[in-house]
Formats: C-alpha cells, sequence, structure tokens
C-alpha cells in the first residue's frame, strides 16, 4: 500500500471576495472527492481572498497507482482554469 500527498498553490485571479475564493474552492474540492474519491483541503491562506493552499492525499496498492491518481487530479486542475497554480510538490509518505 502506497500513501502520497500533492500539494497546490495557486491564485484565483477572478475572486473579489472571500466568498468568491470559497465558491471556487468549494466546486474544486467536491469535484475532485466524487472523481477521484481523495482527501482535499485548504491548508493555508484561509484569509486571502485569491492565494491558496490546497492539500490532496490519495492512497493505493501501490506508488504507481497513487502518482496517476495525483497527475490526473493535477491535469484536471490545469484545464479548470479558474485555479492558476503556481507551484505543485508532491512526496511519498508511507
Amino acid at each position: 500500500m502506497a500513501v502520497w500527498q500533492m500539494l497546490v498553490w495557486g491564485m484565483i485571479p477572478e475572486s473579489q471576495s472571500l466568498k468568491e475564493k470559497r465558491m471556487v474552492l468549494t466546486s474544486i474540492k467536491d469535484r475532485t472527492r466524487k472523481r477521484f474519491n481523495v482527501a482535499v483541503s485548504e491548508l493555508d491562506f484561509q484569509d486571502k481572498w485569491q492565494k491558496t493552499l490546497l492539500g490532496f492525499v490519495t492512497l493505493g496498492p501501490s506508488s504507481t497507482y497513487c502518482g496517476q491518481t495525483l497527475d490526473h487530479i493535477e491535469n484536471m486542475l490545469d484545464e479548470d482554469g479558474r485555479l492558476l497554480i503556481s507551484r505543485i510538490t508532491w512526496e511519498e509518505l508511507a
């Protein structure tokens, strides 16, 4: 069994308030949870209108499986367009 985490630093340039930011992040988090069955949370910058740090955690039977899942999530975020990604890190936890 493998456990991986992915941290995504990004900006939501269209956001003009915390409420707008929450709407975008809620949509992204709900879609990611439903489609990929991963844990996701905003880890930092909760008080900033446009800045965010999202954490994704997945576990699976192998490192390859987890890596593919996180790769699919990264692609989904790129295609979404509402979140401009500035940095992404991946780490195997177990």
